[in-house]
């Protein structure tokens, strides 16, 4: 009888948008199309890469957790990070007709958009799984502002946590937050083949970004719907703050051994692939 192959992220596809992606020595392998939509003079067709610094850094952290997916980056944003959600919803449509399996969305707004509304209602029905961040407005005074596209309720909205799994000070809250995921002092990739550390939900999903590329690499999870992967996911939880699913960290965190139910060499793999990185992901 065969062993089960350790999960890598193999065969699944992930579209990134963000600032782009620079090729960065870690993540380069990762990389397989990089497209720049626009509708302006500060981006061309030919600027592809990110000078930003912000979706290389995503990239990072996606890439140490899942190294063997597919990267698709689709740069909506420029060097000062600003965009808007035609072009958000432009990069959705592009994420679908490249068939990807999840699109990992760490930027967003504050007001509804009808136009953006229908780009992740289409991708949901075509079965791409969306992760966004929640943002960053905090919760002192419990006041519900997370960002869509992360409040519609077709995504996986991520909030953020430090490693001892207390709520992150600016992690925004609200019902519509799924999960939490580390967000504090997280270091990954950067432009010009340098590192950074950061702060913030945006790199809170990228980490469930990659576990979801994990599961999605074992065989028999290719087909799962994204209801089913979204049941999975919350079984694999452990539970924070109130009991169930509240406005601070939705179902919890998710443990990556129960997700890869205890897969055959995926602890060793992962401690190997790079030390300490993986503390934040078991609990």
């Amino acid at each position: 009888m065969n062993k089960p192959q350790t999960p890598t992220g193999s065969g699944v596809r992930i579209a990134i948008v963000d600032t782009g992606c620079s090729l960065h020595k870690d993540i380069v392998h990762a990389i397989k199309r990089r497209i720049t939509l626009y509708r302006n003079d500060d981006l061309t067709h030919e600027d592809l890469d990110d000078k930003n610094g912000h979706g290389t850094f995503v990239a990072g952290i996606i890439e140490k957790i899942a190294p063997d997916s597919e990267i698709v980056a689709i740069k909506t944003a420029c060097k000062d990070g600003k965009t808007d959600y035609y072009l958000i919803g432009q990069a959705i449509y592009c994420a679908v007709l490249e068939k990807c399996d999840i699109i990992n969305i760490s930027i967003g707004g504050d007001f509804y958009d009808e136009k953006l509304h229908k780009a992740v209602e289409y991708a949901h029905e075509k079965g791409s799984v969306m992760v966004c961040a929640s943002g960053n407005d905090g919760h002192i005074f419990n006041v519900n502002l997370i960002d869509y596209p992360a409040k519609f309720k077709e995504t996986i909205a991520v909030g953020g946590c430090d490693d001892e799994k207390n709520l992150a000070l600016f992690s925004t809250i609200g019902k519509e937050i799924d999960f939490v995921a580390p967000s504090i002092d997280i270091t990954s990739t950067f432009l010009n083949n340098t590192y950074k550390t950061m702060s913030g939900t945006s790199f809170a999903a990228p980490y469930v970004t990659g576990m979801i590329a994990l599961y999605l690499s074992i065989p028999e999870n290719k087909n799962k719907s994204v209801t089913e992967l979204k049941t999975a996911l919350i079984k694999a939880s452990i539970d924070l703050g109130q009991q169930g699913k509240d406005v601070y960290f939705g179902n919890g965190i998710i443990n990556v051994n129960k997700i890869l139910k205890n897969n055959v060499g995926t602890l060793k793999l992962m401690f190997l692939r790079i030390k300490g990185f993986f503390r934040r992901l078991f609990c």
